[in-house]
């Protein structure tokens, strides 16, 4: 996959073998303080500052986030190919469709989701959201995350890019599936009989629909 890279310079190989490196260790740091046993850990241990946990699990993921985003457009890079318009126009659309829909996603749970709320109430209990984009589809923030990725490769294919969104892709379906069973474990017979309503990504696709029992 990476042939290409060592016709224009080896230096330039080594940075994105890096940068797939940084990637993981980024998704693999964020799975691991999102994990519940994480989690439960640093509530046993600072008991005063749980309520704050999504804060701070929020603020250390934006940070790194910008690191490694940082060090990405930070590396000589090449296009895998050259887009034409119609890629580029492509692109442009699906990217913009993908930055709405995170937009409207991070609009309507922007305070649980950031941890913010933690300063304004004490945590309650979770609640199943089934309205707006989540009537359609099971994630739709992870969709939106897709199409903007997708969308920005398109217009600028460069192998960093790619290399990247293969890695932030595949986490995200991996990470989509224990998220799956943790929802389960919490919501139970709601969760299942939304999973058999509702598709989990694409809500034209068939097999996109789980069946529970």
């Amino acid at each position: 996959m990476l042939a290409p890279l060592l016709k224009n310079n080896l230096d330039m190989l080594q940075q994105h073998l890096l940068l797939i490196f940084v990637w993981m260790i980024f998704c693999w740091l964020h799975s691991w303080f999102a994990a519940t046993g994480f989690k439960k850990s640093f509530q046993k241990k600072f008991r005063s500052g749980s309520r704050y946990y999504r804060l701070y699990y929020t603020l250390f993921a934006f940070i790194s986030l910008i690191a490694v985003v940082w060090f990405q457009f930070n590396i000589k890079t090449v296009f895998v190919f050259h887009p034409n318009f119609l890629l580029k126009g492509a692109g442009i659309v699906t990217g913009s469709v993908g930055l709405v829909i995170m937009l409207l996603c991070i609009k309507k749970y922007f305070l649980s989701l950031s941890g913010l709320k933690s300063l304004l109430t004490e945590a309650g209990a979770a609640k199943l959201m089934t309205d707006g984009l989540h009537n359609h589809l099971r994630h739709p923030l992870y969709l939106g995350t897709f199409m903007t990725l997708w969308g920005a490769f398109l217009f600028i294919p460069y192998w960093s890019l790619l290399l990247s969104n293969v890695v932030i892709t595949i986490y995200t379906l991996i990470g989509i599936r224990l998220e799956e069973k943790k929802l389960l474990m919490e919501f139970g017979t709601d969760y299942s009989n939304y999973m058999n309503k509702v598709p989990m990504l694409f809500p034209w696709l068939f097999f996109n629909r789980e069946k529970k029992p």
